[in-house]
């Protein structure tokens, strides 16, 4: 089981812990990433495709993911759609 604390701060670097900080810092590089992912495939394959995969998920809008497992699984599924697109 993981050992997770919860931090409230606005910037990794506020965080008085430095591997507390150097672990949030990559959790919102690897969310960042995952971010402009699934904003690129969303082009790739198209608005309604997008918002039906958005609807599967129960995501309610891009602003809004809860958590990086749903991030990952959100740019699995539009790189499976995007793949079967270009087929």
């Amino acid at each position: 089981m993981e050992n997770r604390e919860i931090v409230c701060a606005r910037q990794a670097n506020a965080i008085p812990n430095a591997q507390l900080q150097a672990n949030v810092a990559e959790a919102m590089e690897r969310a960042s990433r995952g971010i402009g992912k699934a904003h690129s495939l969303a082009d790739q394959i198209g608005e309604t495709s997008f918002i039906a995969i958005l609807d599967r998920l129960r995501i309610e809008s891009m602003a809004v993911i809860p958590r990086l497992k749903m991030l990952k699984t959100l740019v699995t599924e539009l790189e499976q759609e995007a793949a079967g697109t270009a087929a």
